[in-house]
């Protein structure tokens, strides 16, 4: 009875969240939480997993299923049609949609293809380029997407244009600003956090250089010398 009542209250809450994604563009609790309820709901009731995986929008199935265990991501073809897997994967930052590929392959190297496949140009050769790295590489982890702003660029004039990026689902899950010069030469990264030190009407080049962080890491380097970096 415990498990029925348990169950009930899985679904509500999972289709509260499809509802009001599909009517606001919210997600009421974290991703994380989601694919844990999510995960929880098919150990115990593998066809209220399989309807509401079917019903989920491939948007918000984008947030879930990245932070799924890899055997969930790499059975979800078996569940959904390979247009919406297609469609999930093309919703996920670069170096999720990378790892979703590497994992279906595992299990079906020509239905990885296939997917590849009906991605457009852009991101196929992006999500190539990152599962060509081996796994001990850096490359293998980065993401390709960024928010690069100009030191003659204020604050205000960043944030705009980061609003318009993030409102269009080109950005999404960025933290840092990445400052370079008219050359296009990297001076350093600051925080979204940071910038609310600044007022608004600042350029980038008026903050001062010891506030910014400049790692660099070779693409082709050994993950453990980036963690130890950061460490």
């Amino acid at each position: 009875m415990q498990n029925i009542i348990e169950n009930e209250n899985l679904k509500e809450k999972l289709f509260n969240e499809i509802k009001s994604f599909k009517e606001n563009k919210t997600i009421i609790s974290h991703p994380y939480d989601l694919a844990k309820d999510l995960e929880k709901l098919r150990d115990e009731n593998e066809h209220e997993y399989k309807y509401i995986c079917k019903k989920m929008p491939s948007e918000l199935f984008a947030e879930v299923l990245c932070e799924m265990p890899s055997y969930v991501q790499e059975e979800i073809t078996e569940i959904i049609s390979e247009k919406k897997v297609a469609n999930i994967t093309s919703k996920m930052d670069s170096d999720d949609a990378s790892a979703l590929i590497q994992n279906i392959s595992h299990k079906d190297e020509e239905y990885a293809e296939h997917i590849l496949e009906r991605l457009d140009d852009e991101d196929k050769q992006i999500i190539e380029k990152l599962n060509s790295y081996s796994e001990n590489e850096c490359g293998h982890f980065m993401q390709s997407e960024f928010f690069k702003v100009y030191e003659d660029e204020s604050i205000e004039e960043a944030i705009i244009r980061l609003k318009e990026l993030k409102k269009t689902n080109i950005l999404d899950n960025i933290f840092h600003a990445h400052i370079v010069n008219k050359e296009e030469k990297f001076i350093g990264s600051l925080g979204f956090e940071e910038l609310i030190l600044y007022k608004h009407s600042q350029k980038f080049s008026e903050i001062s250089k010891e506030k910014l962080t400049h790692y660099v890491i070779n693409d082709k380097a050994d993950i453990d010398d980036a963690v130890e970096m950061f460490s």
